[in-house]
């Protein structure tokens, strides 16, 4: 049965230094995306950006989360962050802006401490995806805006310019191939140079 937020009173007790980090170096969605400005906050100053995010946000996203047990809890989040998980609290799974999180719940009396919170590394709910960075927001933004002109979204678009350069470079290592089991002189080695790779992310979601 899930608890609604009438029967489920959370405290917000996250460390201040793990506020800190949701908000800076990390690139979480959910805390906004000018990951510049979050970059230039101060400690107290990335406090406050928690603070509110969760006030707007991850309270209700907990409440309405899906019950884990701990042991699957160990096996969701990274293996440095295990020692923080304990048994005897509650464990809520919950998704926004395309990350998954598990949250930590100790309960005291009708209250409920939050007192954890953890990304879930994409390869431990589905192995199939690809993670990329652009180096500044704004070349995110043009990307977008090239998907949104051609037709597609911007993930869409990314697995095709990756599908597409994928069988390019196939058929190019089968061309070398053939080619250098055609002559006298040795083979040619098809794998692909340095300057040959690309140099920029397509995007990630956080």
């Amino acid at each position: 049965m899930q608890i609604t937020g009438r029967m489920m009173h959370i405290t917000n007790d996250i460390p201040r230094r793990q506020k800190i980090y949701f908000i800076r170096p990390s690139r979480y969605h959910v805390f906004g995306t000018n990951f510049e400005k979050r970059d230039m906050m101060s400690d107290d100053e990335a406090v406050c950006c928690f603070d509110d995010t969760w006030d707007a946000t991850i309270r209700q996203a907990i409440i309405h989360g899906d019950p884990v047990e701990y042991e699957d809890v160990l096996g969701l989040i990274p293996e440095h962050s295990r020692p923080f998980c304990h048994h005897d609290h509650e464990h809520r799974r919950f998704r926004i802006l395309g990350t998954v999180f598990v949250a930590q719940l100790k309960k005291r009396g009708d209250n409920y401490s939050h007192n954890q919170m953890w990304p879930v590394p994409a390869k431990n709910y589905d192995t199939r995806t690809l993670f990329l960075t652009f180096a500044t927001q704004a070349e995110r933004d043009d990307w977008d805006l090239l998907a949104a002109r051609l037709g597609y979204d911007s993930e869409e678009l990314g697995l095709r310019v990756l599908h597409g350069f994928a069988a390019a470079f196939g058929a190019t290592q089968q061309a070398i191939a053939t080619a250098g089991a055609g002559s006298d002189g040795p083979s040619l080695d098809p794998s692909p140079q340095p300057h040959d790779a690309p140099n920029r992310g397509l995007g990630r979601r956080g």
